[in-house]
């Protein structure tokens, strides 16, 4: 009999997806759309394993289309999209998202022109002088990589805790303060779990709107209480941040 799946473990399959459909240059509202899927997944308070199939369009974020694959999901443990997508981009490959300065562009590159794969794979592309030849992969990005490389890799997703809203909320106050201390802001709002208020957040989901996403996004990163960056994108980034 097959174990139910958790709401986390649920919400991570759609983020992995929303992942691989950057790295194919999808269609951006159907990237956010499992990307905003995925907080309401997260987020949801009752088992959605457990949820008659009829009301999974109740989930924040899930609508027709994206209640049938949550169906297939939860019913098969499989999804025909997720499994055509890693036989493209194997997860060692969506790992590399995590080190700082590789976003979706640059990892297709690497992957396409240098058919890197995994972190080892990079490693010895760095060592073997062959990044050079990329556009964008000059000696200070080279050296960039090859020192968070030499760093430990963080827990994944999947293992980054949630913390109660009052102390999320504390975290969350001091994020805001600094983005908008941003020249290059012109509004930033907190969204996702913490604007609806659920007992507990795993993620602190921030929108910004600006004319200038690089100058934000390096402020952003710049927040003195994130200590692993995670993915960086034309359009967005994103963090694991300590309550500290």
């Amino acid at each position: 009999m097959m174990t139910a799946m958790r709401n986390d473990q649920i919400a991570q399959v759609f983020d992995e997806i929303a992942d691989m459909l950057e790295l194919r240059d999808d269609n951006f509202y159907h990237k956010r759309a499992y990307r905003v899927a995925a907080e309401g997944l997260r987020d949801y308070p009752e088992p959605i394993a457990k949820l008659p199939r009829d009301r999974l369009q109740k989930i924040h974020g899930i609508g027709p289309n994206l209640a049938s694959k949550l169906a297939t999901l939860l019913d098969t443990g499989e999804l025909p999209l997720l499994t055509e997508l890693r036989q493209k981009f194997p997860p060692s490959l969506l790992q590399l998202k995590s080190l700082p300065g590789l976003g979706a562009n640059r990892i297709k590159i690497l992957a396409e022109r240098l058919n890197i794969r995994s972190r080892e794979d990079l490693k010895h592309a760095i060592e073997a002088g062959s990044l050079a030849k990329l556009q964008g992969f000059g000696p200070k990005m080279q050296e960039r990589l090859r020192n968070s490389l030499a760093v430990e890799t963080v827990a994944p997703r999947e293992a980054i805790r949630r913390a109660p809203y009052g102390e999320t909320a504390q975290v969350a106050a001091r994020l805001l303060l600094h983005v908008r201390h941003c020249s290059k802001v012109e509004r930033a709002e907190m969204a996702g779990g913490f604007r609806r208020k659920t007992d507990t957040v795993g993620y602190l989901n921030l929108m910004v709107a600006s004319k200038e996403p690089d100058s934000v996004k390096q402020h952003f990163l710049a927040f003195p209480a994130i200590v692993h960056a995670l993915t960086s994108s034309a359009t967005d980034a994103s963090a694991i941040v300590t309550g500290g």
